[in-house]
């Protein structure tokens, strides 16, 4: 229960500020608790700056102050960096035209593929290397990321 109120101040605290939880974990131990998030800024075409970082957590800590749930914390927020994985459609949409690495398997056979993520549709992605346009259906996507 703890854990869950917890997380719906990191959203709070995200909301206030027109950031998104990328990714939150707690380790929740007494005076050593951690609370680790990293957020985006999924509105906007700039990566996450240290000058975000900094201002969600004075936002962060001031709602847990406030609430007074623990004792003691540290709070640790960074970006998804520049190898983010990519985790869904919405976030193929967001870096059409970026460098992407996609491991994808058609029945056995399993490859991974570097180059420009060009195209982008409900159905497939369309990745362009140097010599040739490559075709990958959503379904056969095992896990992909950014390739800065």
């Amino acid at each position: 229960m703890l854990k869950e109120e917890i997380l719906k101040l990191i959203n709070l605290a995200a909301d206030n500020l027109g950031y998104a939880v990328y990714e939150a974990s707690l380790y929740l131990k007494g005076p050593e608790t951690k609370i680790t998030v990293k957020i985006d800024n999924p509105g906007s075409p700039h990566p996450v700056s240290h000058g975000d970082c900094e201002r969600f957590s004075n936002e962060l800590s001031a709602i847990l102050d406030e609430k007074e749930i623990l004792p003691a914390y540290f709070v640790e927020i960074s970006s998804p960096g520049i190898n983010r994985k990519i985790r869904n459609k919405d976030e193929f949409y967001r870096f059409k035209g970026a460098p992407v690495k996609v491991v994808c398997e058609e029945g056995d056979k399993r490859e991974a593929v570097k180059g420009i993520l060009s195209e982008v549709n409900d159905e497939e992605i369309e990745i362009s290397g140097e010599k040739s346009k490559i075709v990958i259906k959503h379904s056969s996507i095992v896990h992909a990321n950014l390739d800065y």
